[in-house]
């Protein structure tokens, strides 16, 4: 069975976790937040995942993504959004907070006392739009890439915003593509590490 250690692991997921939080969220009228719909407490995201790494051969694992409730942190009110793995040894739930304003979506990490929040993802993104989100554990350097239709768990989703990203960590970097559907959020998410482990995320079903 493959097997890294845990911490590194977890690393590696911060942003995958960060992206099915982003599924589960907000939409305002501006430009390309269609992409990042409306948040309902119970909505539920599931994902195939499929992972890789020299000499381990393939492995298949689930993650299941949900809106929780609402919780404040340093005096603002969030979206709690768990994420729970199945089939990656090591690798507990994972909690984001997320909140929404005109200017863009703001993330507070569930690590800690205190968080710090940080703005994730600025409003408006359009077609050639990049943006950099520098968190406490590193940062993302974001690109929309165009639209694309892409056919996941058997269904075919249009008009999906494809978003390059690198992800600059202290242990190294990992880079990725994401492609989002219009008023559902993430259906596929594609990540390389640095140390040879591919991951795809696929969307199974969801529930608004």
């Amino acid at each position: 069975m493959f097997q890294r250690p845990i911490a590194t692991r977890t690393k590696t997921l911060v942003l995958v976790t960060a992206w099915i939080a982003l599924a589960l969220a907000a939409c305002s009228r501006r430009g390309g937040t269609e992409y990042f719909p409306q948040a309902r407490i119970g909505s539920r995201f599931e994902y195939s995942v499929a992972y890789s790494a020299a000499g381990s051969g393939a492995h298949k694992a689930r993650m299941v993504s949900s809106v929780t409730g609402r919780a404040t942190v340093n005096g603002q009110r969030y979206y709690k959004i768990v994420s729970v793995f199945s089939g990656l040894p090591g690798l507990g739930e994972q909690i984001q907070y997320l909140r929404w304003t005109r200017e863009g979506v703001y993330e507070a990490d569930a690590a800690g006392k205190d968080p710090p929040e940080y703005l994730d993802t600025p409003f408006p993104i359009s077609i050639g739009s990049t943006w950099l989100a520098q968190s406490p554990g590193g940062r993302t350097r974001y690109k929309a890439m165009g639209t694309e239709t892409v056919t996941v768990g058997g269904r075919t989703y249009r008009n999906c915003l494809k978003l390059a990203f690198a992800q600059q960590l202290p242990d190294g970097v990992n880079q990725g593509t994401s492609y989002s559907a219009p008023n559902i959020g993430m259906v596929m998410l594609m990540l390389h590490t640095d140390n040879g482990v591919d991951m795809t995320f696929t969307l199974d079903k969801y529930k608004r």
